[in-house]
């Protein structure tokens, strides 16, 4: 399983720092992601992403620590992105709230992706992470605390050389501020 070391900020002037995103990452890719959230009577949440043509589903295991979120990850790809909405209610889940972003992806030479991108009905964010896999004889070890530590000080990093202060980092996940506004 994966492990998702991720930290978002708001963005008050998104032209000025994608200017400084391009000075300092080169080439981006835009990005537009079209993200419909299932959430199961258990409380657990599966979002269908759909972005270029392709169709990702993702389960999260979420945690928050000082605004950087460590998660575990599960993520696999599906032809039929109707089909698998389809199977998500037949399963008992029930359509939970959606959420679209657009805007760029750039990425770090160690190895950070780090996105610019407008949230629907929330504005801009800037979003660093770093996924790192974990294998069976590194869960619950040392050696996964070091690759955690490790993608902290990096994505903690690129935020530095942003100029963004950890201050501005968003402790709430998307969902909690896109329920917030309705």
């Amino acid at each position: 399983m994966n492990k998702e070391i991720e930290l978002k900020a708001p963005v008050f002037d998104p032209d000025n720092l994608k200017g400084i995103l391009i000075e300092k990452y080169g080439d981006y890719t835009s990005i537009d992601k079209d993200d419909i959230y299932y959430r199961y009577p258990s409380g657990q949440l599966a979002r269908l992403r759909k972005e270029g043509g392709s169709n990702c589903i993702t389960v999260k295991k979420k945690t928050l620590a000082g605004g950087i979120e460590i998660n575990d990850e599960l993520e696999f790809r599906v032809d039929d992105g109707e089909s698998f909405l389809s199977f998500m209610q037949i399963t008992g889940a029930e359509e939970y709230l959606s959420k679209i972003k657009k805007g760029y992806r750039f990425l770090s030479e160690d190895g950070a992706v780090i996105e610019l991108c407008e949230v629907s009905n929330l504005g801009w964010f800037i979003e660093i992470e770093k996924v790192v896999p974990i294998s069976e004889d590194q869960a619950g070890t040392r050696a996964e605390g070091r690759l955690i530590d490790d993608a902290k000080s990096v994505i903690l990093g690129v935020l530095e050389s942003l100029g963004i202060p950890e201050s501005r980092l968003e402790h709430r996940y998307y969902s909690e501020l896109l329920l917030g506004r309705k």
